[in-house]
């Protein structure tokens, strides 16, 4: 993979005018979950930064829903961008179409890591102006045992909150990667970005159908994988095989597996 390609990728991808929505919509997202903080419990006094980034970060129809099908809008016509247009040149004329394939690959990675990142930090900006600021579980969380939506159990009191919130960050960032590669991967297939959009979004609203009605029997649905608390180590409820762990390598595979498609698929159009 040629970084010096990469990085023209991404910086092609990030000067789309649809970027520009990304902290308008990190705000909104964040506003409700402070909002729904409010309104739970009358005033914010005895929250802090972690209850807003639970809520945020943890709340299963945000993660599952929210987050991937807007990403899935600013990754799905990554690689079918280079078919038409004067992208077209640079698809037909590169030194290599493997290199192109792989080189959009990484280009999602870094709309991922970004992507989650500006979401991160709207959050954290907004919860400087409406909470208090402290290092362990707030007080909300003493008196009301995370009874909001992004809320833990009682078992992870003991817990760091930075360790906890850097495993939610890991997952959504990895999550985002994975499937918005498969994503840009489909509409390469069906040449039709439309669909594959509409596919994507459809997964994570079986996904979101899955938690609320038989997380114990398919936590595996595809953007289940975000969510810090479908897994063991956080809801009981799941096979015991289904660790953080095994979501980060089950999730790799599929990257894996996408990615020798697409490189099949870019090597054969090469013929």
């Amino acid at each position: 993979m040629s970084f010096r390609m990469v990085w023209f990728h991404a910086l092609v991808l990030l000067s789309r005018t649809r970027w520009k929505v990304v902290p308008l919509f990190a705000l909104g997202i964040t506003v409700l979950a402070v909002a729904d903080l409010a309104k739970g419990y009358g005033k914010l006094g005895d929250a802090n930064q972690w209850d807003v980034l639970l809520n945020v970060f943890n709340d299963p129809f945000k993660v599952v829903v929210l987050l991937p099908a807007f990403f899935f809008i600013l990754v799905a016509d990554v690689v079918t961008q280079d078919l038409e247009g004067w992208g077209y040149l640079h698809w037909n004329r590169g030194p290599s179409r493997a290199l192109w394939w792989w080189s959009k690959v990484g280009t999602v990675g870094i709309a991922a890591f970004l992507y989650s990142s500006m979401m991160w930090l709207i959050a954290v900006l907004v919860s400087v102006f409406t909470v208090q600021w402290q290092l362990p579980w707030s007080r909300l969380v003493m008196l009301s045992q995370w009874s909001y939506p992004g809320g833990l159990g009682p078992q992870h009191l003991h817990v760091p909150p930075p360790v906890i919130l850097f495993q939610a960050w890991g997952l959504i960032t990895w999550g985002l990667f994975v499937w918005g590669t498969i994503i840009a991967l489909l509409a390469f297939v069906l040449r039709h970005t439309g669909i594959a959009w509409m596919t994507g979004a459809a997964s994570c609203l079986i996904s979101y159908g899955i938690w609320i009605i038989a997380t114990e029997k398919a936590p595996w649905a595809p953007t289940l994988h975000l969510l810090l608390k479908v897994h063991v180590e956080f809801e009981s409820r799941v096979p015991a095989f289904f660790t953080i762990g095994w979501s980060f390598l089950a999730e790799t595979l599929l990257l894996l597996a996408a990615g020798v498609v697409g490189h099949l698929l870019s090597v054969r159009r090469d013929l």
